[in-house]
C-alpha cells in the first residue's frame, strides 16, 4: 500500500492514508509522480512548453551558438579610428561580412528600456564621418561543426538593441536588418568573402523612424536547412552611404539557440568564454586588462642554434592552422627581443612551421647568432573564419 492523493473525475479528491512513506499524486486514479525516500519519480514527462528559466537563469549549459555575446573580451583592443573592411575583427570573434565595413568600439553599458541591466560592455557600430561609405554592419558565423547538428531545426536569434535615434542623421541607411541566415557553401568558407545567408535567413527589420532609442529585444526565429554549412548572426543597415560616428546602434546579449522562444541570455563563466574565443585567436604578449605589451607576459625563450629559437604551445587548440605573426617587446611585427637589453634582434623572425596545437620553432631570416642566447616575443594566431 502507498499514501494517495487522487483529483477523482467523479468524487473529486480522494485521499488514502498509511505508513509506507510513500505517496502517489494521481489523476482519476492514474499516477502522475510518485515521492519517497529516494526522492521524486516522474513516470512520464513530455515536452514542457514555455519554460523560460529556472531560478529565473539560464535552463541548461551552452545553449548559446554565439561567443562573446555579451562583448566582454576585446584580446585585439577596444576600438578603432577608421572604418575597417570585412575579415576585420576587434571584439572577439565579432567582426562584418562579405565585403561590408563598420566602425566599432566598446561601450559602458548604460541601463535602459527593458535590458536586465546584468551587462558590463556593448559593441557600438558606427560610421566614422568620411566620405567612405558604409552598411555599418556587424556579424558572428558560426563555424561548420556546430551547425551540422542543428540541420532540420528551428533556431532562434535575440539581442538587445537600441540605437542613437529613432531616425539616422544618415537616413539613407534604410531599414536596419537584424537577422539570423544558413550558407550551403563549403564549410567554414571565407565570411569576408562569403554570402553566409545566402540559403536563407530571417530578418526582423526595423525602419528609420522606428528605431528603438532604449534597449529593446528583437527576435528571429529560422528553420535550419538540410544543406546547411554555415550560419551567421548579422545586424547592419540596408543601404551603403557615408555616415558619421553620431549613426550607430548598440548591441549586447546575443544569443542563438535550438528552438521558437528567445530564453534568457546564457552567461558562461569568464574563463570558459575565453577559451572558446581562443579557438579562433589569441595573443601572447599583451595583458588584456590594460592592452598594454610588456615582458611580463612574454616567456624567455632560448636560442638553441645559430638560426632557431624555441617555438610555442597555443592556450588553446585552434580550429585550423591559425596565421602566426610573431611582435617583440617594443611591439615590432616580425622581430624578436633580447633578453639582455630588451632591444629588437636586428634580423626578421617567423614561425618555421606550425599546427593547431603550436608552432615548431622560430627562425631568423638571415645571418646568425650566439647559441644560448635569450630572445623574448609575443604572437597572436589567428584561425578565424
Amino acid at each position: 500500500m502507498v499514501a494517495k492523493i487522487n483529483a477523482d473525475t467523479s468524487g473529486g479528491l480522494k485521499i488514502t492514508s498509511d505508513t509506507s512513506g510513500t505517496l502517489e499524486i494521481q489523476s482519476a486514479g492514474t499516477t502522475k509522480f510518485t515521492v519517497n525516500s529516494a526522492g521524486v519519480d516522474i513516470p512520464a514527462i513530455g515536452t514542457i512548453d514555455g519554460l523560460t528559466s529556472i531560478n529565473s537563469g539560464q535552463l541548461a549549459g551552452n545553449r548559446n551558438l554565439i561567443l562573446n555575446g555579451d562583448f566582454t573580451l576585446w584580446q585585439r583592443g577596444t576600438s578603432q579610428s577608421a572604418l575597417t573592411a570585412a575579415g576585420t575583427y576587434l571584439a572577439d570573434r565579432w567582426t562584418h561580412s562579405n565585403h561590408q565595413t563598420a566602425l566599432h568600439t566598446r561601450q559602458a553599458f548604460a541601463a535602459s528600456g527593458t535590458h536586465p541591466a546584468n551587462s558590463q560592455y556593448v559593441l557600438r557600430a558606427s560610421g566614422d564621418g568620411t566620405s567612405t561609405a558604409s552598411r555599418i554592419v556587424t556579424s558572428q558565423g558560426v563555424e561548420s561543426v556546430n551547425c551540422i547538428p542543428l540541420r532540420g531545426k528551428t533556431i532562434t536569434m535575440s539581442l538587445y538593441l537600441r540605437c542613437a535615434a529613432a531616425t539616422m542623421t544618415a537616413s539613407g541607411l534604410g531599414n536596419l536588418n537584424i537577422l539570423v541566415g544558413g550558407t550551403s557553401a563549403t564549410a567554414d568558407a571565407a565570411l569576408a568573402t562569403t554570402v553566409y545567408d545566402a540559403g536563407g535567413s530571417t530578418n526582423s527589420a526595423i525602419a528609420q523612424g522606428s528605431l528603438p532609442t532604449t534597449w529593446t529585444k528583437i527576435t528571429a526565429t529560422y528553420t535550419v536547412p538540410t544543406n546547411t554549412n554555415n550560419l551567421i548572426a548579422y545586424v547592419g543597415f540596408t543601404n551603403e552611404v557615408n555616415a558619421g560616428t553620431g549613426d550607430w546602434y548598440e548591441i549586447s546579449q546575443v544569443q542563438v539557440e535550438i528552438g521558437s522562444t528567445a530564453t534568457p541570455f546564457e552567461q558562461r563563466g569568464i574563463g570558459t568564454e575565453l577559451a572558446l574565443c581562443q579557438r579562433y585567436y589569441e595573443i601572447l604578449g599583451r595583458d588584456l586588462t590594460t592592452y598594454t605589451f610588456n615582458l611580463v607576459n612574454m616567456p624567455t625563450k632560448v636560442a638553441f642554434a645559430t638560426t632557431f629559437g624555441q617555438g610555442h604551445a597555443y592556450h588553446t587548440v585552434k580550429r585550423a592552422a591559425p596565421t602566426v605573426v610573431l611582435f617583440s617587446r617594443n611591439n615590432t611585427s616580425g622581430k624578436v627581443s633580447l633578453v639582455s637589453n630588451g632591444a629588437d634582434e636586428g634580423n626578421n623572425w617567423a614561425i618555421n612551421a606550425g599546427g593547431t596545437v603550436a608552432f615548431h620553432l622560430v627562425q631568423r631570416d638571415a645571418g646568425t647568432h650566439t647559441v644560448g642566447i635569450g630572445i623574448e616575443y609575443g604572437f597572436t594566431a589567428d584561425a578565424e573564419l
